[in-house]
């Protein structure tokens, strides 16, 4: 029976399976960091499963960086992305790359109730929009609007990690390491605002300081400064997509906030927007608790021959 390669890569990590109907098996997760290059990854995990390439029918690669048309890099990691040698060391099964974003859009009409927490807004059904948007907090950060068009579900990716961030903005004084949206809301984004607050992040993770925020007043102001600007990016980025369906949230460091934050002001942060406030007061937000949702939205997403 022929199946599909599906592959989410992020920064730091890989995650490989099998699909066959739309359905996932088969899953195996390296660190991006193990392996020279996507392909030598891709060996390993071809050798983990008997290598059966000849009966691979196509691939879909979600990739955390800019899609050029056959090719991609990675943005956080020295990978080099090639279609056409992918397909060659699949025995020529079809590939289509995209942006790791677009792969966790694509999951959200194939999510239940169960697999999304709330955040605010009523209920996400997306059997009744026409628009949203997936916003991942992680090693990095993205964004991609996903549309329902009379030919089915599109996505619309960006690079909305590196808009400009003014640390001013949000009362802070000016700090060498924060110019960008990824320099606050990511893994080493919250690293960055603990020391611009006055912490010292050496030996710690994203997970730790947002754990010690009860005990720690650098961790502390952290989390509540992070959740401003959370908010009001996410609420911008309501604006410049029109994504009124609701916003679903990615992420390990974004699974991490929502166990310490303040909610109802990350809320507010996400609603003031002006004329636009009342507006942003209905549009559903929600956590996406499923791990492997990304590697839904590739097992469903049509691949041209």
């Amino acid at each position: 029976m022929s199946w599909r390669l599906v592959a989410d890569i992020g920064g730091t990590n890989i995650r490989f399976a099998k699909s066959a109907l739309g359905e996932i098996r088969s899953k195996r997760s390296y660190p991006v960091a193990q392996f020279p290059s996507f392909l030598e990854a891709l060996e390993f995990f071809l050798r983990d499963e008997g290598d059966d390439r000849k009966s691979c029918g196509s691939a879909a690669i979600g990739a955390a960086g800019p899609i050029d048309g056959e090719w991609v890099q990675l943005t956080n990691a020295p990978w080099l992305l090639d279609a056409r040698e992918i397909s060659a060391a699949l025995s020529g099964a079809d590939v289509l790359l995209c942006n790791d974003l677009e792969a966790a859009a694509l999951a959200i009409p194939h999510l239940s109730s169960d697999q999304l927490r709330p955040l605010g807004g009523g209920e996400l059904d997306v059997r009744a929009v026409h628009r949203m948007i997936a916003i991942n907090v992680g090693t990095g950060f993205g964004a991609a609007t996903l549309l329902r068009t009379p030919a089915g579900w599109m996505t619309c990716p960006s690079e909305a990690g590196h808009m400009r961030l003014s640390p001013a903005d949000f009362g802070m004084h000016a700090h060498p390491s924060l110019h960008s949206v990824e320099d606050v809301l990511s893994g080493r984004g919250v690293l960055n605002l603990y020391e611009g607050l006055g912490g010292v992040s050496a030996g710690k993770s994203a997970a730790d300081i947002f754990a010690s925020a009860a005990i720690d007043s650098a961790a502390k102001r952290c989390v509540e400064t992070f959740t401003e600007i959370f908010g009001s990016i996410v609420g911008n980025l309501m604006l410049a997509t029109a994504a009124w369906g609701g916003a679903c949230f990615y992420g390990s460091v974004a699974a991490g906030w929502t166990n310490v934050a303040d909610l109802p002001g990350f809320r507010n942060a996400f609603i003031g927007k002006g004329p636009m406030s009342i507006r942003m007061k209905t549009v559903p937000l929600a956590l996406v608790t499923y791990d492997d949702a990304a590697l839904v939205g590739l097992a469903h997403v049509s691949i041209p021959s």
